[in-house]
């Protein structure tokens, strides 16, 4: 018992000496124009093997007031799968609206997003694996969840996502949890 305590407490000061010394090298926050205000970014993902999977989705947001940011994205991918005769492929592509919500705590490296997405995806009927019909639909979805936030230098931050989608259907084309890491620069 006493070794556990002794890690939570080092644990802990050493986790407090680094929030505290990241807070000291920060500058102090200047009364920005609009242009200084955006921010763009996006994230890029693949996944290779018997399903393929290309992610590209770059977004533009704005920083709304304090710790609450907006803004608007793109998603396009490609994805493939041989397990099906004959081999399915198919393109998804859309748009999204989203909010986040830096807490201010960490140096605001926590936040928790808010998204609506809506897009545009081939759906297949199979029978034993063979592909009798295939068509096009749209799929809203509705993404909720938290993420980290770590500034690599500058204007430049790294966000890794967990977001769960509260329309998960069983032609949806996330599952759950989903998992996003994207790099956002500023303007």
């Amino acid at each position: 018992m006493k070794k556990t305590s002794r890690f939570v407490i080092f644990f802990f000061l050493l986790f407090a000496g680094f929030n505290f010394s990241s807070a000291q090298t920060e500058l102090p926050e200047k009364k920005n124009s609009l242009i200084d205000r955006f921010y763009i970014g996006g994230n890029l993902g693949a996944q290779f093997g018997t399903i393929t999977s290309i992610d590209v989705s770059p977004l533009i947001g704005i920083k709304i007031y304090k710790g609450l940011t907006g803004g608007v994205g793109f998603t396009y991918q490609y994805f493939s799968n041989k397990n099906y005769v004959p081999k399915f492929q198919t393109s998804l592509y859309g748009g999204r609206l989203f909010l986040r919500y830096y807490l201010p705590i960490l140096n605001e490296s926590l936040f928790l997003h808010a998204e609506y997405e809506m897009l545009n995806y081939e759906n297949i009927r199979e029978v034993s694996g063979i592909v009798v019909d295939q068509y096009r639909d749209w799929m809203p979805s509705y993404l909720v969840g938290a993420g980290f936030r770590q500034n690599v230098g500058g204007r430049v931050f790294i966000d890794i996502a967990v977001l769960w989608n509260l329309n998960d259907k069983p032609d949806s084309p996330y599952k759950n949890p989903i998992i996003r890491a994207g790099i956002n620069f500023g303007l």
